[in-house]
């Protein structure tokens, strides 16, 4: 989503490869907890200077 978001098209999807357990987990969590409000924020502030462009 974020490369489209920057005029970015991809023809097939990324893949991405992870061995960390915990960030596979976080990935797959629907709901965000205390312990990834900081991963939010960042979310927020990366899509807020997105926007402004």
């Amino acid at each position: 989503i974020l490369l489209a978001d920057i005029g970015i098209e991809m023809e097939e999807k990324m893949k991405m490869y992870c061995d960390n357990k915990s960030a596979f987990n976080l990935a797959n969590n629907l709901v965000l907890h205390d312990r990834t409000k900081h991963v939010e924020i960042d979310r927020h502030f990366i899509r807020e200077r997105i926007d402004s462009k």
